[in-house]
């Protein structure tokens, strides 16, 4: 008598819907936290981006000893650097990260030797979805970082 073992080489429907149904459950609870850290890191790099376009405006009023000025267009989601009516840099953050900005005041500008020059301090808070950042520069141009 010989025994015939037969090979399986394909999985059952019944295997296949059981895996689906696996995957489509871990999908569920990953996609919407994958979400939320994607925005997270969207808004910390435009927060630093911000910090970077302060500094640089700051730099540049004392490289060239002249008054430079940032200003944030807080509804296009832009922010720039002017020196003597020139721009000098420009960062659309708006359409480079998906992020939403709102400003205490519209500039901020740096004397020559490198100080703030304004009445008041500029508060600049960024957001997508429900991540958020704050950017705070005082009236003498120190510029902090400080969640919301």
């Amino acid at each position: 008598m010989q025994t015939r073992f037969r090979r399986r080489r394909a999985f059952t429907l019944l295997e296949l819907i059981v895996v689906l149904g696996i995957g489509g459950i871990l999908m569920a609870i990953a996609i919407p936290r994958a979400a939320r850290y994607l925005d997270a890191i969207r808004v910390r790099s435009a927060t630093q981006e911000i910090m970077s376009v302060f500094v640089t405006a700051r730099h540049h009023a004392i490289a060239r000893a002249r008054h430079a000025s940032v200003l944030v267009d807080a509804e296009a989601g832009r922010i720039e650097v002017r020196s003597e009516d020139k721009r000098v840099l420009v960062r659309d953050l708006a359409h480079g990260y998906g992020v939403t900005l709102t400003a205490t005041r519209d500039s901020m500008s740096y004397s020559p030797i490198g100080l703030g020059w304004g009445a008041a301090n500029l508060k600049i808070t960024i957001q997508r979805g429900a991540a958020s950042d704050t950017v705070v520069l005082s009236r003498v141009g120190r510029i902090r970082r400080g969640k919301r």
